[in-house]
């Protein structure tokens, strides 16, 4: 069973004098978990890994930067940011082509399919019936001897059109 060692406590300590509060967790925990790794085969090694680390985060430490939403903007158009997240997202995709055309697969099936039932209810429930007064438009039934409700033969809807008296007729 190996002995693990702890990293060393000054420099930690200055670590987390020197970095902003942004970057302090990150860099902190990282540094631990590759010391636990390092220091796992030779402790001495991974102290000197470790010092030489701080030494180096303590000469240049992380850039702070300011949020643009407190600051005010910094120059940066949305365009350019949006095309640094496309840029970022097709790289990210490349790494894994065959996720990349999982995801957009999935999401080219939900756009057809969304584009798909929209179009259905548009043409049925939203728009309005293609007929001069769609609000006069009737169903029309005629009852079996039974007294079920059937539907009204094309023969008996000529008979009916035929011998309206009304003005407006039978349609």
């Amino acid at each position: 069973m190996k002995k693990t060692t702890a990293p060393p406590r000054l420099a930690i300590w200055l670590l987390t004098r020197r970095l902003s509060a942004e970057w302090r967790d990150f860099v902190v925990g990282d540094l631990e978990e590759e010391f636990g790794t390092r220091s796992g085969d030779s402790p001495v090694a991974g102290h000197a890994w470790f010092w030489w680390q701080t030494i180096r985060c303590l000469a240049a430490p992380p850039p702070v930067r300011p949020n643009p939403l407190l600051h005010g903007s910094q120059g940066d158009s949305r365009m350019r940011t949006l095309f640094a997240d496309l840029r970022y997202a097709v790289r990210v995709m490349s790494r894994t082509p065959s996720f990349a055309v999982a995801v957009v697969s999935v999401l080219a099936l939900g756009i057809g399919a969304n584009t798909a039932i929209f179009s259905i209810v548009n043409a049925v429930l939203l728009r309005p019936l293609p007929f001069e007064e769609p609000e006069r438009l009737v169903r029309i039934f005629t009852r079996t001897p039974g007294g079920r409700p059937f539907e009204l033969s094309p023969g008996k809807f000529y008979g009916w059109q035929r011998d309206a008296q009304t003005k407006a007729g039978v349609r």
